[in-house]
């Protein structure tokens, strides 16, 4: 199905501010098109995406700073509680500082180093003659 950009535009941004969604995905669980389509229409450096982005920015702030208002309000609130929702709003950053980890987006595989010895029949023949040259040093010091 095609779908006008400037409709879905004027969309996105009427159901950021009536449902105060948060993240692409709620937005796009909202629209009538799928993810794939949301960024097909709009790339993620263009203005529109930026918009977008800055509305849904603006949502998150806005929810942390009521459950902040909540947590401070409600004493018999346990810490447990306000981690547990405060993870569920945290930022990557956030997250990090809460687990006290950091978080990478992609996972290095542990490096191995391998060498390949290719010796040349020459060089295995010099390499003979060396050691037996030692050796004869070390027989007539003897």
């Amino acid at each position: 199905m095609a779908y006008n950009t400037e409709e879905l535009y004027k969309m996105a941004l009427r159901i950021i501010k009536e449902k105060k969604v948060r993240t692409i995905e709620d937005l796009v669980s909202y629209m009538p098109c799928d993810r794939v389509t949301f960024y097909n229409h709009f790339p993620i450096r263009f203005d529109k995406f930026n918009t977008i982005r800055k509305e849904l920015e603006q949502n998150k702030v806005a929810f942390k700073e009521r459950l902040v208002n909540m947590w401070t309000s409600l004493a018999h609130t346990s810490p447990a509680t306000q981690i547990f929702l405060y993870k569920l709003c945290a930022n990557k950053e956030e997250k990090e500082a809460i687990y006290d980890t950091s978080i990478r987006a992609t996972i290095e595989p542990p490096k191995h180093e391998i060498t390949l010895n290719l010796i040349k029949d020459d060089d295995q023949k010099l390499i003979e003659d060396k050691k037996e040259s030692i050796e004869d040093k070390k027989e007539s010091e003897e």
